[in-house]
């Protein structure tokens, strides 16, 4: 696997679900903390730009729900300070530590988005 170069930056981008329009918000120039607001805190959920591709090319977002080795649908998360997702034992892997993902703006053979949580909760196994 090709190692990222230490000159290289991941790419900060935000998309915005409006759970009472059923629409994505892109290209915000904002930060995560500042959440869009109308009085409703629970109308605009915040995602952030992962900073990997999958395999068609698409941005892969936290919250998107894809496909990583399985035919299980995995949701993509923010934790410790990293992006990766939940194994299937419980520990958390960070896309910047795996050996099966080229890091930082980086297309993945080994992911493929399939949905995300907010318009396809059915595919969020139980």
């Amino acid at each position: 696997m090709k190692r990222v170069n230490n000159m290289e930056q991941r790419v900060i981008k935000f998309k915005v679900w409006d759970s009472e329009l059923k629409i994505w918000i892109t290209n915000l120039g904002m930060k995560k903390n500042n959440v869009l607001c109308d009085g409703n805190e629970k109308r605009f959920h915040v995602c952030e730009f992962a900073g990997v591709y999958d395999k068609h090319g698409n941005e892969v977002y936290e919250k998107f729900l894809c496909l990583l080795f399985t035919d299980t649908p995995t949701e993509i998360i923010f934790k410790d300070g990293a992006f990766g997702y939940m194994s299937s034992d419980g520990y958390f892997v960070s896309f910047a530590q795996n050996r099966w993902f080229e890091f930082i703006n980086s297309k993945s053979d080994s992911i493929e988005i399939i949905g995300n949580i907010y318009e396809n909760p059915e595919l969020i196994s139980k």
